[in-house]
This record gives structure tokens, sequence and C-alpha cells, in this order.
């Protein structure tokens, strides 16, 4: 994939790409029209004309956790471990055997703890479908 470091780790072309110019979580499931499928929970994504098994792609640092949901593109997870990087945080969840990543401020890290049941979610605009 050619183009600024900036165009490629917003729009990477494949997984390869996704994962190699950064952290990505990547979900497995099904678009159809403006909606993504992964594990029987269903996602609103800004890409209307998609049909097909994909994969959707959102950085950690798109990702929102809270102890309540937060509207559309919102699971359910378990904390499992946070990772202190500096700056910043990243909390390591749980959900449907799948580990996910989302970065926050060193203060939202200290307001959950391994095992809490936290909610996951993310703008509708901030998910890439890649083509498997």
């Amino acid at each position: 994939q050619v183009g600024t470091p900036v165009e490629i780790y917003r729009n990477p072309k494949n997984l390869f790409v996704a994962n190699f110019v950064g952290v990505a979580n990547i979900f497995h499931g099904k678009a159809s029209r403006n909606k993504f499928e992964w594990h029987g929970v269903e996602f609103i994504i800004d890409n209307p004309e998609m049909f097909g098994e994909f994969a959707l792609a959102v950085r950690p640092e798109m990702m929102k956790i809270s102890k309540i949901p937060q509207g559309k593109n919102s699971f359910k997870a378990i904390v499992d471990v946070t990772t202190f990087l500096g700056s910043f945080a990243r909390i390591t969840l749980k959900a449907f055997s799948e580990m996910i990543h989302v970065d926050v401020s060193i203060e939202e890290a200290s307001k959950y703890n391994k095992g809490d049941e936290v909610y996951v979610s993310f703008a509708e605009n901030s998910a890439l479908l890649i083509k498997k």
C-alpha cells in the first residue's frame, strides 16, 4: 500500500497493513447495508453499500469504555489487564473470547479493575470495513 503514514494508518487496505502500522481491534463478521454483525451484536457503520463477510477494524484510541451502555455500537466486555504506556494506558478486555484493546487516559484507567464488567463503544465513522 502506498500513501502518507497518516493515510495508511487511517485507511489500511487489508488486515496485514491494519496490524502492521499499529494495533487494531479486528472484528470478523457480516456487513449488510450500514450494519455489521459480530457475535450477534449489531454495529451501525459508515459504509452503506457493503455486503458480505468483512473484517471491521477499530483503533484502540477510537474506542470508549464505560460502566453503563453508551448508545449505538456498545457491547459488554470484562477487564483483563491494564498496561501503562507513558501518557496513556491500554486496557485489554475480553468479549466473546476475543481480546479488545482500548486506549484511555491514566486517570480513566484508574476507574477499572481486573474482572470489572464494562461496556465498550465506538463511533460509526471510526470503524473501517476491510474485505476478507
